[in-house]
């Protein structure tokens, strides 16, 4: 009977079972030790857009951008979640795009442009994390793996708007509304961002205030009145200006410009502003002595005055009798402050001292320069009247009684 081997068939059915076991194991093992888990992997960077997921073209301050997580592989998921757990940085980026630093705080999907921004660009970091149990020899862990978005386009830098002035009270107008009367003005009152400087123009306008016209040269805070102003009013615009613009404000109109008269506290008025149609008066005459008895040198006052009534200063005087032979020539003399002229007359032998006697006086004023037949000049016939001498009775003394 053959021998058969028993040991061998024995030990060879037993190895394949072990084999089987084996690898049925290694595979549940596997399974049951989630071997199959893999670390993150990107496949499309991250993105960055505006809140409607819309390409940026443009971006500046106040704006809000937002954070896209691209594209990832993440086999299984994050636990408890359909993807892999995404997490945001937000850098900001030299306009160049280089030396990008962490915005402090700002780790969220979203971010709003701020001042900062202003001449940078922005990108976003998405850090991407997973379970990973796919790395021989190595426990099963948490693995995070990050990626960068393109940058943005360079933040606009604000453009600061400031307001212009505004104003807040007109200019102003003080003073008489006269000829040659000096007004003053005030800028009015403005609000607005300092810096703020402020000008003005003098304006002649209408009777009613329309019409008006810059007055060339008056830019002063005061303004002289001029006679071309007389029946007509005057207007001062203001203007403020600072970094934001320039606004105007305008006064109310003076009242109508009279012409030139005499006020309190302005009752003189030197020759040179003497001109046609108004012309000079001798309107007062004083005589020292009154009336003439002797043939002694005698003073005789002159005041001239204009046809509106000023006294008028640095007038020529010139007296002469009439006939010209009963006193000698006197000199032409100049009115003073008060528009007063003193001359000294000085009688000759052909003055008949008289009673009800007459020395008439040919006065003339004039204005220095002017042609002495034309002009503001004037002429007057004066009366002095002239009385008989005084006869003085010789003096009588008693005789003295002798002999008593």
């Amino acid at each position: 009977m053959p021998h058969r081997n028993t040991y061998g068939r024995r030990n060879g059915r037993r190895f394949l079972f072990l084999t089987i076991v084996t690898f049925v194991a290694l595979v549940v093992a596997g399974s049951a030790g989630g071997r199959t888990n893999e670390a993150p992997r990107n496949n499309g960077a991250p993105t960055v857009s505006d809140t409607q997921s819309n390409p940026l073209t443009a971006v500046k301050p106040g704006d809000t951008v937002q954070g896209n997580n691209g594209s990832w592989f993440c086999n299984p998921p994050y636990p408890g979640m359909t993807t892999c757990k995404f997490d945001f940085q937000w850098e900001r980026c030299n306009a160049g795009g280089g030396s990008c630093v962490q915005i402090p705080g700002a780790a969220a999907r979203l971010y709003q442009v701020t001042q900062q921004d202003a001449g940078s660009r922005l990108r976003v970091s998405v850090t991407a994390t997973n379970y990973d149990c796919n790395q021989p020899g190595t426990e099963c862990r948490f693995v995070s793996v990050g990626a960068y978005s393109g940058q943005t386009p360079v933040v606009a830098t604000p453009v600061v708007v400031v307001a212009k002035p505004a104003s807040t009270g007109p200019p102003t107008i003080t003073g008489i509304a006269s000829e040659r009367e000096v007004l003053t003005a005030t800028d009015g009152t403005w609000s607005g961002p300092s810096p703020i400087t402020t000008a003005r123009q003098w304006l002649r306008c209408d009777a009613h205030g329309d019409g008006c016209a810059n007055i060339p040269g008056a830019t002063a805070p005061t303004y002289t009145v001029a006679a071309a102003d007389v029946s007509l009013t005057i207007r001062v615009t203001a203007s403020a200006t600072n970094s934001g613009g320039t606004a105007s404000a305008l006064s109310a109109p003076t009242q109508i410009v009279t012409p030139l008269a005499p006020r309190p506290g302005r009752t003189t008025l030197s020759i040179a502003d003497v001109s046609l149609p108004q012309r000079l008066l001798v309107d007062r005459v004083a005589v020292a002595v009154r009336p003439i008895r002797t043939l002694a040198p005698f003073v005789v006052r002159f005041r001239v005055s204009d046809t509106r009534g000023f006294r008028i200063v640095g007038a020529l005087v010139q007296v002469a009798s009439v006939p010209p032979d009963l006193t000698r020539p006197a000199a032409e003399v100049t009115t003073g402050q008060d528009g007063w002229a003193s001359v000294t007359l000085r009688p000759t032998a052909k003055l008949q001292l008289r009673k009800g006697g007459s020395l008439y006086l040919f006065v003339r004023a004039r204005k220095p320069g002017e042609n002495l037949l034309a002009g503001v000049s004037t002429r007057r016939l004066v009366r002095v009247a002239v009385g008989a001498p005084v006869v003085t009775a010789p003096a009588t003394t008693k005789a003295s009684a002798i002999g008593k």
